[in-house]
């Protein structure tokens, strides 16, 4: 029974997309709930716990709606905020590869060249 229990959790897990610290709580009490709940029905089957507890989806919908919208937002803003700052940084990266890989080329001619001559007598 600790099997459904562990893969219904799992299938929330997986699917909510929000930081560890916000979902912990959470999924502490669900999966506190559901082995009640599986202590209780022992022959119960993950359909029937998807019954009593909602489906995947379900649970996930009403975590969202529970957070409050702030949460939501500085959450998609950070990850924006990410996103361009590695963008930014790979884009600098390969603008002074540029700028590198050019100097080096043009160094090649002010390079001067010594010839050393052996003179055998």
């Amino acid at each position: 029974m600790n099997n459904l229990k562990n893969e219904y959790i799992s299938n929330i897990k997986r699917n909510l997309k929000v930081p560890t610290k916000y979902k912990k709580d959470f999924l502490q009490n669900l999966e506190n709930s559901v082995e009640e709940y599986i202590n209780e029905n022992p022959t119960s089957s993950y359909k029937d716990i998807e019954e009593a507890f909602g489906s995947v989806e379900d649970i996930i919908e009403s975590f969202y709606e529970s957070m409050e919208k702030e949460e939501i937002l500085k959450k998609i803003r950070l990850k924006k905020i990410i996103f361009i700052g590695i963008i930014s940084v790979l884009i600098m990266l390969v603008v002074s590869s540029m700028v590198y890989a050019s100097y080096l080329e043009n160094l090649k001619g002010d390079i001067p060249v010594y010839k050393t001559e052996n003179i055998i007598e």
